[in-house]
């Protein structure tokens, strides 16, 4: 699972149907081009949670 610290905005977070991707701020989906990241594997979502968390730190 994605570690959370003092800079990330983005976290993985397990549903019914699969890990999502959520603002930890707002507890809202993350989207991305237009789709929201739901229903993702663990390992599709740690990546999707890290790539955002490194565009915010840019």
């Amino acid at each position: 699972m994605t570690n959370i610290d003092a800079i990330s905005r983005y976290a993985v977070r397990f549903e019914a149907s699969g890990w999502a991707v959520i603002n930890i701020a707002t507890g809202d989906l993350a989207v991305v081009g237009g789709v929201r990241q739901r229903d993702l594997l663990l390992e599709d979502a740690d990546d999707v949670a890290k790539h955002l968390n490194i565009q915010e730190r840019s």
